[in-house]
C-alpha cells in the first residue's frame, strides 16, 4: 500500500451516483493486499541502508496458543477447550557475524527489540489496513446502511466470509483491516471470533501460484522473458542505469528486468523505504520523479501486463475465480461455524438475513452459460456488477454494448455478460489444467485482449 494514495471519502452527492436508488446492494466482495512491510531481502546496503528495521512493535508481544491439559475446566466440554491457554513472549531475530558466529540482528542505530523480518508487515502497515477497514466502516455500515452497526449474534458474522493467503502479513493486513471493520466496540460479548479461512500453497488461487501451477509458471518466464527483451536495452533503462547505476552489484552494474538485483526488487525497496522513516532512506536519485516513472511502467509491464491476454487464464484468473465463485457460496446456506474473509487477502460480505437469499442459485457459477436452464438464465436476470479499484468503478470493455450493461452507466455490467466473460477464464479443474500444456507455446497466435 505504499504506493496508493487513498481517495477522500465518498461525498454523499457521490453515494448517491454511485449506488442508484433502483437498485439495492446484495453482495460485497473486497481483495486486499497486504499493508505496507519491509523489503523481501535486504538490498543496497552499500548506500548505509540497514538490512534490519525496528518497525515492528508487534515482535514485542506474541502470543501463541499452549494446550496445558492442566488447564481444561471440568465445567467446558474438553472438545471446546481441551486446556487451551496463551504464552505471551518477545521475538528477537539472530543473523549471522563474522566467521559465521551468530549475531542478535540490529537496527541502525542498535536497536534489539521491534526488529521486522524481510517482507514482516510493519507497524505502518497494521495502521494503514486498519485504516481500510475504518474506511469499509464508514461506507457499509454508516453510509449504506449495508452491514449492521455492530454483531450482535453469529448470524452477523456469518454474513462475512474471510480468508486469508498462507502469507503472515497477508493474514495480519486481514485482521487489521477486519478490527477496523467491526472493533470490539462493535461485537457482542460471548460472540464467537470471526472465522478466517486459509488454504495450503498447492491450493491457493487468492495470488498467481506459479510455485504450484506448471503452466502459469512457463507463461510467467515466457512473458518476463518478453518484457526484459523490450526493455533491457532502451532509453529508459539507460537512465536507470545512469541514477542507480553506481550502487548495483559490481558483477551486475547495470540496471535492467532481469538484473540482479531484478527491477522489481529494486522498487520493491524503494517502495519499502519510502513508507517508512528517514533512518531507512536511500540515496535521493532513487526517488527521482522520472527514475520512479520508468520503473513503474516497465514493472506493471513485467508483473501485470501479461493479464491483458486471454492466453494466461485459467492460470491468473484468480480475482475473478473468487468474484464468481462466492456469489455461488454466498446462495448456499452458511455451514453452522461462523461463515467468514486474505497476499491478497479477501473480505466477502453479504447483507444481513440476506447470506443467501436474493442471490443467484447455487451451481451457476461453475456452469458455462450454454450449459445452464432456461430457468436458471432466467434467475441470473435483473443482477448487475460492478468493479471498482482504489475505490474508483472500472468499466469493462465487453460491458460496454448496449444492452449489456445498466442504461446511462456502463459500469454496471449485466450479470449475463459478465457471466459469459468471466466463463472464458474461470477454470472447472484448476489443478489439471495447470498439468495440461506444460510445453505449448506461450504466447497466442493473435492479439487475444482481455475484458470480452
Amino acid at each position: 500500500m505504499s504506493t496508493l494514495e487513498p481517495r477522500p471519502p465518498y461525498s454523499e452527492a457521490e453515494i448517491k451516483n454511485l449506488y442508484p436508488p433502483q437498485l439495492r446492494l446484495q453482495l460485497v466482495q473486497i481483495l486486499l493486499r497486504h499493508g505496507e512491510r519491509t523489503p523481501i531481502t535486504a538490498r543496497f546496503t552499500s548506500t548505509g541502508l540497514a538490512p534490519f528495521w525496528p518497525y515492528c512493535s508487534a515482535a514485542r508481544r506474541l502470543t501463541s496458543v499452549i494446550l496445558d491439559p492442566s488447564a481444561t475446566s471440568s465445567h467446558v466440554d474438553p472438545a471446546d477447550n481441551p486446556g487451551l491457554t496463551a504464552l505471551e513472549w518477545k521475538r528477537r531475530l539472530e543473523t549471522f557475524g563474522p566467521d559465521d558466529a551468530p549475531i542478535l540482528a540490529t537496527g541502525r542505530n542498535g536497536e534489539l527489540d521491534a526488529i521486522c523480518d524481510m517482507g514482516m508487515l510493519t507497524d505502518r502497515g497494521r495502521e494503514t489496513t486498519y485504516d481500510l477497514g475504518q474506511r469499509l466502516r464508514h461506507l457499509y455500515v454508516d453510509q449504506l446502511r449495508f452491514l449492521p452497526e455492530k454483531l450482535v449474534v453469529d448470524i452477523d458474522t456469518a454474513a462475512i466470509y474471510l480468508r486469508a493467503t498462507p502469507i503472515p502479513r497477508a493474514l495480519e493486513s486481514l485482521q487489521q483491516a477486519f478490527y477496523g471493520l467491526y472493533p470490539p466496540s462493535a461485537r457482542a460479548p460471548g460472540l464467537h471470533p470471526p472465522t478466517i479461512l486459509t488454504r495450503s500453497p498447492a491450493d491457493e488461487t487468492l495470488f498467481p501460484n506459479d510455485g504450484n501451477c506448471r503452466r502459469f509458471a512457463a507463461l510467467a518466464r515466457a512473458f518476463a522473458q518478453r518484457c526484459a527483451d523490450r526493455w533491457n536495452d532502451s532509453d529508459e533503462m539507460a537512465y536507470l542505469t545512469r541514477r542507480l547505476g553506481r550502487w548495483m552489484p559490481e558483477e551486475h552494474p547495470h540496471v535492467a528486468v532481469d538484473s540482479r538485483p531484478r527491477l522489481s526488487g529494486i522498487m520493491d525497496t524503494i517502495n519499502a523505504t519510502k513508507a517508512h522513516g528517514q533512518a531507512t532512506r536511500l540515496p535521493k536519485e532513487f526517488y527521482d520523479p522520472e527514475v520512479k516513472r520508468i520503473m513503474e511502467k516497465i514493472g506493471v509491464e513485467e508483473c501485470l501486463g501479461a493479464f491483458n491476454e486471454e492466453a494466461w487464464p485459467p492460470f491468473t484468473s484468480h480475482v475473478a475465480i473468487e468474484l464468481f465463485r462466492h456469489v455461488n457460496a454466498g446462495a448456499t446456506p452458511p455451514p453452522e461455524a461462523p461463515k467468514p474473509t486474505g497476499f491478497p487477502s479477501f473480505f466477502s460480505l453479504g447483507s444481513k438475513g440476506a447470506s443467501h437469499a436474493g442471490l443467484p442459485p447455487p451451481g451457476i457459477g461453475r456452469k458455462k452459460t450454454p450449459d445452464l436452464s432456461e430457468n436458471e438464465k432466467e434467475r441470473l436476470r435483473g443482477y448487475y456488477v460492478r468493479l471498482r479499484y482504489n475505490d474508483r468503478p472500472v468499466t469493462i470493455p465487453g460491458c460496454a454494448p448496449v444492452g449489456k450493461h445498466l442504461d446511462g452507466d456502463e459500469s454496471f455490467c449485466t450479470l449475463e455478460a459478465f457471466k459469459e466473460i468471466v466463463d472464458k477464464f474461470t477454470p472447472i479443474n484448476w489443478k489439471q489444467q495447470c498439468r495440461a500444456n506444460v510445453r505449448d507455446p506461450a504466447f497466442p497466435s493473435k492479439p487475444e485482449p482481455s475484458g470480452y
